[in-house]
């Protein structure tokens, strides 16, 4: 696949987002000077995937989401976008250090014993200073919190190409990338620190945008990868500060109202049913879970639903950080319906409730009643 300007490799994605386009033409404003060896429309990649969108979701956000999807067939539109955007990321020098990433209200220890091996397969922004995570946008000082110490291999410092210009300690690790658990504290309540490694794979979990010798990487004997966890990686997104520009001494052209992007999709329990086939990995499969079913750790229950096996552990998975977010029944809803529209095509409709009764009116079309926590969500598609 050839590489393309950033406006044709936006086209097929296009229709995810609001205003994209005037977004990519304010990016590659702001990269006019070839910095590291990075064409205008390969800076501009970074620029873009730096920026919060105003009036919808930003391309961090679907793109990261999109990555850790279980249906490889959803990535499909952003073939183009992903050449430009890893060949830019490839040509940065690869950096060994110790970088930090952490997520809040949610204990990942159980997921990441010592000795386990796991994929990464988001773009995952991490930071060199860990202080940076006391910031309230990202970890704050209580509440459950997870911090991830990596020793990495191949970080992409992205300051001189970043939307923001404070970002002097932002790292990018790349999507595929392999690490062991070395170990693990709880050096407070409710704060639990995970150390990783980052290691070689099996086999090359993502192949490089262009013939060029990846970065060595110290030899690891691992297990043959069974199932890697999209969901593994939690995103941290830079603090919306802004000062002059890296770019040059030209004023940097700023881009909407900045908006406060959703909560990440860190950390979903997994339905614990047998795996879905390819053949029934879609939305209009007819393999269904058991009703009622009650997850092992008693926090969610599916009551009553009508759609695959595999559509209701996606639109789950939407469903808990939407909740766990916090905030009015009707904000919880919104947050729902919007990521649904955005992954599984309009029309989704949603009404969240501490108790609306135990018995719903069955609905001709895709349905799923959950009890989580407290709430209770309904999610049907109308259309």
């Amino acid at each position: 696949m050839p590489l393309v300007s950033l406006e044709k490799a936006l086209e097929p994605i296009s229709h995810f987002f609001n205003g994209i386009l005037e977004n990519a033409w304010v990016a590659k404003e702001n990269c006019q000077q070839s910095l590291e060896g990075l064409t205008q429309d390969e800076s501009a990649s970074i620029h873009l995937y730096t920026m919060q969108f105003d009036g919808g979701p930003s391309l961090f956000y679907v793109l990261n989401r999109t990555l850790r999807a279980e249906n490889r067939q959803d990535l499909q539109p952003w073939f183009s976008f992903l050449k430009l955007f890893l060949t830019a990321l490839h040509k940065l020098p690869s950096h060994a250090q110790t970088v930090w990433r952490g997520v809040r209200d949610v204990d990942l220890s159980s997921k990441y014993p010592k000795g386990k091996k796991v994929a990464w397969w988001g773009v995952s922004s991490c930071t060199t200073n860990v202080e940076v995570l006391k910031n309230e946008q990202f970890l704050g000082n209580t509440g459950i919190r997870t911090i991830f110490s990596i020793e990495c291999q191949n970080g992409k410092a992205i300051s001189r190409h970043s939307y923001f210009s404070d970002t002097e300690d932002e790292v990018i690790l790349m999507p595929g990338s392999y690490f062991e658990v070395i170990g693990q504290l709880n050096p407070a309540a409710g704060l639990y620190v995970i150390q990783l490694r980052e290691i070689n794979p099996p086999f090359p979990l993502v192949k490089p945008p262009f013939d060029k010798p990846a970065a060595s990487i110290p030899t690891e004997k691992v297990a043959p990868l069974k199932t890697a966890n999209p969901s593994a990686a939690i995103s941290i997104s830079p603090s919306p500060v802004q000062k002059s520009s890296t770019q040059g001494s030209s004023p940097r052209i700023s881009s909407a109202t900045i908006a406060k992007p959703l909560a990440p999709n860190s950390y979903v329990p997994k339905v614990e049913t047998q795996a879905v086939s390819q053949a029934t990995s879609d939305s209009s499969a007819t393999k269904k879970l058991d009703v009622p079913y009650t997850s092992p750790n008693g926090k969610f229950k599916v009551a009553a639903c009508d759609m695959s096996l595999y559509l209701q552990e996606r639109i789950i998975s939407i469903i808990i950080p939407a909740i766990e977010q916090g905030g009015k029944e009707t904000s919880m809803a919104q947050r729902i319906k919007t990521s649904l529209d955005t992954e599984h095509k309009p029309t989704w409709h949603c009404i969240v409730g501490e108790n609306f009764g135990s018995r719903i009116t069955p609905y001709k079309g895709y349905f799923l009643y959950v009890a989580y926590d407290k709430y209770h969500v309904l999610v049907w598609k109308s259309g």
